[in-house]
């Protein structure tokens, strides 16, 4: 019998379905989470403090380890050892934890190939996720929250990240492998969703603007 959590990898549990990704950006901020419920997800970082989705992410080996250090809490650490899906960490250098099921890095940006060969991660979680979802052969991937640009001062839809990156370098950083995938077949099924609509138009709420952009609501019906 294979083991639950190794199948979710298989693209077996994935081939042809719908899948949310689940990013930190702040266009997330009064989202309800449980309108996702039932449904295939990936969530990135400290996404598993607000849902706990299919699948956890994260390509900074130093991330769990963090939040067992206490840097994002007592009700994080809590959180994360309440998590029943499965953890799954991007290995560019450093080994993640026992626990966290490791995908071989790739480089920054390429095709997508079968999982076994690997990932490309586009130098963030986001990126990571999207591309895993594809290998997968989820199909659309439903893209929530990744929207390398800041509202204000605000970075993330939640608290508690002292460290700011300039949203310049999310542009010079990540951008780039977006766009490079948004050229390539599988770009197709990336559809960018609109959480705050019909409240804020999606230009003032992200610069993934080479997807095809959907309200939420549009997902659903």
């Amino acid at each position: 019998m294979v083991d639950q959590k190794e199948d979710l990898l298989t693209g077996r549990t994935w081939n042809g379905r719908p899948c949310f990704v689940i990013g930190g950006g702040p266009s997330l901020r009064a989202f309800d989470f449980n309108r996702l419920n039932g449904s295939l997800t990936i969530g990135t970082n400290r996404s598993f403090e607000f849902y706990s989705s299919t699948i956890l992410l994260a390509i900074d080996a130093r991330f769990f380890r963090w939040v067992y250090q206490g840097k994002y809490g007592p009700e994080a650490i809590r959180k994360l050892d309440d998590y029943e899906g499965t953890k799954v960490g991007i290995r560019i250098s450093q080994p993640h934890l026992p626990g966290v099921h490791e995908i071989k890095a790739l480089g920054v940006s390429g095709p997508i190939v079968p999982i076994e060969e690997g990932i490309y991660h586009g130098n963030n979680s986001g990126y990571s996720a999207v591309a895993l979802a594809l290998a997968l052969g989820a199909d659309p991937v439903y893209v929530l929250g990744i929207d390398l640009r800041y509202d204000g001062q605000q970075t993330h839809f939640h608290s508690g990240h002292s460290e700011r990156t300039p949203e310049r370098m999310l542009l010079i950083k990540c951008l780039p492998s977006f766009i490079d995938l948004s050229k390539k077949m599988e770009g197709s099924r990336v559809k960018i969703v609109n959480p705050e609509y019909p409240a804020r138009s999606f230009s003032h709420l992200s610069h993934m603007t080479e997807f095809e952009t959907i309200p939420f609501p549009e997902v659903i019906e």
